[in-house]
C-alpha cells in the first residue's frame, strides 16, 4: 500500500504542473490581467463603454491586438452602437469587418433595428456578437468588488 503513495504524489504533481502550464497560456487570463489597460481604453474611447466591453472586444479581436488597435476598435464599437440605435449585434458585426453589409441591411430595412438584426442573425459572422456577449458576461462575473 505504501508503494502506491509515491506514484499518487507524482501523478498529483503532474496534474498541478499541467494546470499551471495551461493557465500560463490562457488568453482569457492574459486579457483579464491587463484590466487596467482596458479601463484606460474604455475611459478614453467613449463615455458609454465599460471595462468589460473592452475586455470582451480584445478577446474577440485577438489577445495580440496592440493598444492603439484596441482603442480604435473600442471607439468604433461605441460609435456604431449609437449609430444603430443601441444594437450591439450590428455594432460588433461592423467592428469585425461586416460594416458595409450591415449598412446595406440597415438601409433596406429603413433603419429598423429589429428587422436589421433579424437579417443579420442569419449571417455566419453573427456568432461574433454572441461570443462578445458571452465573454463580456464571463469577464463581468469575475470583476473585483461586490457583486450585484
Amino acid at each position: 500500500m505504501t508503494r502506491g503513495i509515491p506514484l499518487l504524489v507524482l501523478l498529483g504533481a503532474l496534474v498541478l504542473a499541467a494546470v499551471a502550464f495551461q493557465r500560463a497560456r490562457s488568453p482569457f487570463l492574459r486579457i483579464e490581467a491587463e484590466r487596467d489597460l482596458a479601463a484606460r481604453i474604455a475611459a478614453q474611447a467613449a463615455d458609454d463603454l465599460r471595462v468589460v466591453d473592452v475586455l470582451a472586444l480584445r478577446e474577440l479581436l485577438g489577445v495580440d491586438r496592440d493598444e492603439s488597435g484596441l482603442h480604435v476598435a473600442a471607439r468604433a464599437f461605441s460609435e456604431l452602437r449609437a449609430r444603430f440605435d443601441g444594437s450591439e449585434l450590428l455594432a460588433i458585426l461592423g467592428v469585425v469587418g461586416e460594416l458595409e453589409r450591415v449598412e446595406d441591411a440597415w438601409g433596406r430595412s429603413g433603419g429598423d433595428v429589429a428587422a436589421t438584426e433579424a437579417l443579420a442573425r442569419l449571417w455566419p459572422e453573427a456568432v461574433a456578437a454572441t461570443r462578445f456577449v458571452r465573454m463580456r458576461e464571463r469577464f463581468a462575473s469575475r470583476e473585483p468588488g461586490p457583486r450585484r
